[in-house]
């Protein structure tokens, strides 16, 4: 039990990001969320338009979750980036 306290072996620590990085990794990691329904909706699409049946229900499915996502993402981002930063004692 003597390593359980280190965590510079452990995989969570190497996900530590600087103050400055967080914002921009929270972005990444929400339009990933975003994006990859958005594009399997499309291929979905065009799996459909390839068997014959209706497309354009995905194609609209695709839209919305991209638009109310979209928004999701901003209304999650906007107030982190928009709070002042924090200086430190150097400054």
């Amino acid at each position: 039990m003597g390593g359980m306290e280190r965590s510079r072996g452990r995989w969570w620590g190497r996900l530590r990001v600087s103050g400055e990085g967080v914002e921009f990794h929270l972005l990444r990691f929400l339009w990933v969320l975003v994006l990859g329904p958005t594009g399997a909706l499309l291929g979905g699409a065009a799996v459909a338009s390839e068997d014959g049946d209706r497309w354009w229900p995905w194609v609209v499915g695709a839209g919305l979750w991209f638009v109310v996502g979209g928004m999701g993402i901003i209304a999650v981002w906007w107030p982190l980036v928009s709070l002042p930063r924090r200086r430190s004692p150097g400054d």
